[in-house]
């Protein structure tokens, strides 16, 4: 699954960044992104267009949790981990 959400907790409306991420819940393994949306995340001085989905088993996933685990998506198609 791959999703766009702020690079950090401060990103003043403009750090956005493309993971890859599995497409199971990491908590239990029920089916992550049932729903998906596009929503706002607002860091407390500005507004950053970003995905938003729920999964199946209910459980919320964080954005540094995300960010952990995901691949972030370079341009070209290479890709790193993100720590």
């Amino acid at each position: 699954m791959i999703v766009q959400i702020p690079t950090c907790d401060d990103h003043r409306g403009i750090s956005l960044g493309t993971f890859m991420i599995r497409d199971r819940c990491p908590k239990c393994g029920a089916a992550r992104g049932v729903k998906r949306w596009i929503g706002k995340s607002y860091d407390g001085s500005r507004w950053l267009f970003v995905d938003c989905w729920k999964n199946a088993c209910g459980h919320i996933d964080m954005y540094r949790d995300v960010r952990k685990e995901g691949l972030r998506m370079k341009h070209g198609g290479n890709r790193d981990k993100v720590y």
